[in-house]
């Protein structure tokens, strides 16, 4: 099942009752005027989802620790909200290409926890308020080709594992506060 909303002036969140849409596989509710929590029981019970899709709407509590139940899930998309910390638990989408979480007001640093997801791909985190050091787990995302953290708060050196990333292709840390020397090996995939 699909269901797309977007572009609509809705602002209340989903009723539960679509949770019963068991078939769910693709969902998007995007570009609406959504204000209220973040529906995770939706996560609990849509069990085949394979794309989420909330980006530019106004949330702003934090992505719920039930998003670690949708293991289909391929592509998540929160951009453009106000969600203020990462969930430990979207390291457990083992299968997850598409991470974009960008120009929201996250707060924290980056979960070493995003460094399981194996088969991502695309990983956006920029226009955050985003501190700490880059967790060296992220070396262990083999699969990245897009990866942006810029215009963050991250602080420190490259970890040097990120120069494992030999698919990486697009990789932005602008207006971060890094120092230290970047490793030898980036780029040489």
């Amino acid at each position: 099942m699909f269901l797309n909303l977007s572009r609509n002036e809705l602002s209340r969140m989903l009723p539960s009752s679509f949770a019963v849409m068991h078939k769910m596989r693709e969902f998007s509710i995007s570009s609406n005027k959504h204000t209220s929590h973040f529906p995770g029981a939706l996560f609990t019970k849509w069990s085949q989802i394979t794309s989420f899709q909330l980006q530019n709407n106004s949330l702003t509590s934090r992505i719920p620790p039930e998003v670690g139940m949708a293991k289909k899930l391929k592509i998540l998309y929160l951009f453009s909200n106000n969600t203020r910390f990462l969930s430990p638990q979207l390291g457990e989408l083992a299968r997850l290409r598409e991470l974009d979480l960008s120009t929201n007001s996250l707060m924290e640093s980056i979960r070493s926890s995003l460094g399981h997801l194996k088969q991502l791909t695309v990983l956006l985190l920029y226009s955050n308020g985003l501190s700490g050091t880059m967790p060296t787990e992220m070396g262990n995302m083999r699969a990245l080709q897009i990866l942006n953290v810029g215009t963050n708060g991250q602080e420190g050196e490259l970890p040097t594992s990120i120069a494992r990333l030999k698919n990486l292709r697009y990789h932005v840390l602008l207006s971060n506060n890094l120092n230290g020397t970047i490793p030898s090996d980036l780029g040489k995939g």
